[in-house]
């Protein structure tokens, strides 16, 4: 429960500080004047494509945390100052305090060209920080963009197999693409990506917003030239024969793809998929390397590569060799046990019997609220393990979704009868 205290403890001294930040202007004056001196920071703004200042436009410069690395938005700032581009593009900030050079915080800068916010680079405070952005014009249709990378991850596990797919997203030629102003129906909910009708428990991190429709994930957000947006996609599909073949299309161009397969597991009773195979149609290669690119180094993969895609073009691979004949152990993280999870399963059995009587009910709530604690608790742990470097991203990611799982339905069975 230790961990879970700090983390909550943490939680409310966010909300304390989000409050503060509802002081707005009063919080950047206090900062003035408990130290009275002040720099100056100077913000350059020109048209990307043609080069020429963007003249008496309105700048904010903010400062706030530094962002992590699965934050969807940027932090809430700390302080926020407002300016104007002059006739030569460029906006002084004259009164930033110098406070804030021992603070930890970040400054960027951001503007609304053609109703599309552009931002800066993030930059620690100095009295030599300079920061600029470059503006663009907005795209009038989804055919500027392009997939950067595709690279999926997939790791047998009870039954499932579990994905985590990273799409880099970047934009052709000298446009900005604003999901907001596309076209057509497909485009109501957000840009669409596609992922197998099989998908289940999509989960996704990254900028901007998502909505998850089905096996479709509506993505919303804006994407300048030279910039690319990293969203990560976990979700499982259902595998229960030694061979699985998985296949994808998609409605965008894709310049790499890649598949990887991890040899090495967490299972006590199977360590190594040694008898697993990859077959990759239209890939350059197929090896077997402990260096995979933007996978953590150190563990062996079958990793495919070397394959692009058109639009609307797909490809498949085939898995051979999966242990789904014989039982795999959970995986253990930390030394903690699950074991107490299984009474959710033979609690939905018994549920009716137990809670025929107000005291049945009563204990029926006492232990499943006992069960949630428990989940949050190794939630609590696996993430500090992580942060930590103990696991690596993708045990991370596989782990978490299935203690996400388990703990959304211990939550709608505790729902379940308090509603009752």
């Amino acid at each position: 429960m230790i961990v879970t205290r700090m983390t909550r403890q943490h939680l409310v001294a966010t909300a304390v500080a989000t409050l503060l930040l509802l002081l707005g202007a009063a919080g950047t004056a206090s900062a003035q004047e408990a130290d009275g001196s002040t720099f100056t920071i100077p913000v350059n703004v020109e048209h990307g494509a043609s080069g020429k200042p963007v003249k008496d436009t309105a700048v904010i410069l903010r400062a706030s945390r530094p962002k992590g690395p699965f934050e969807p938005k940027e932090p809430e700032p700390k302080h926020e100052f407002v300016g104007e581009t002059n006739q030569e593009g460029v906006a002084h900030f004259s009164q930033v305090p110098t406070s804030l050079l021992s603070t930890g915080l970040e400054l960027y800068a951001v503007v609304t060209y053609g109703g599309i916010p552009f931002k800066s680079n993030r930059v620690a405070p100095s009295k030599a920080a300079h920061l600029s952005i470059d503006v663009y014009e907005k795209a009038q249709s989804a055919d500027v963009l392009t997939v950067k990378q595709l690279q999926t991850v997939a790791q047998p596990w009870e039954g499932n197999l579990y994905f985590t797919q990273f799409w880099t997203l970047t934009v052709e030629g000298n446009q900005a693409l604003d999901t907001s102003v596309l076209p057509g129906d497909e485009f109501s909910k957000g840009l669409p990506i596609v992922l197998p009708l099989q998908a289940k428990n999509i989960n996704v991190n990254g900028p901007g917003k998502t909505e998850v429709v089905d096996s479709t994930v509506h993505w919303s957000g804006t994407i300048s030239p030279n910039e690319t947006v990293n969203l990560q996609m976990r979700f499982r599909m259902t595998a229960s024969s030694p061979s699985f073949v998985f296949e994808q299309s998609t409605d965008y161009p894709v310049e790499k793809v890649a598949v990887a397969v991890p040899l090495e597991t967490k299972s006590e009773k199977i360590p190594r998929l040694d008898n697993v195979t990859l077959a990759a149609k239209g890939f350059e290669s197929v090896e077997v390397t402990s260096n995979p690119p933007n996978l953590r180094p150190g563990k062996e993969y079958l990793y495919a590569s070397g394959r692009s895609l058109k639009k609307s073009e797909s490809y498949a691979v085939k898995i051979s060799g999966l242990p789904f004949d014989q039982p795999i152990t959970p995986w253990i993280f930390l030394g903690l046990g699950i074991a107490g999870i299984g009474f959710v399963f033979f609690f939905a059995r018994r549920e009716i019997g137990w809670t025929e009587t107000e005291k049945g009910r009563q204990t029926a709530l006492e232990t499943l609220r006992d069960e949630r604690e428990e989940l949050l608790d190794e939630l609590a742990l696996i993430e500090q393990a992580w942060r930590d470097g103990d696991i690596d991203e993708i045990d991370y990611e596989t782990e978490t979704l299935r203690l996400r799982e388990r703990l959304a339905l211990v939550v709608r069975k505790i729902n379940e009868l308090q509603g009752s």
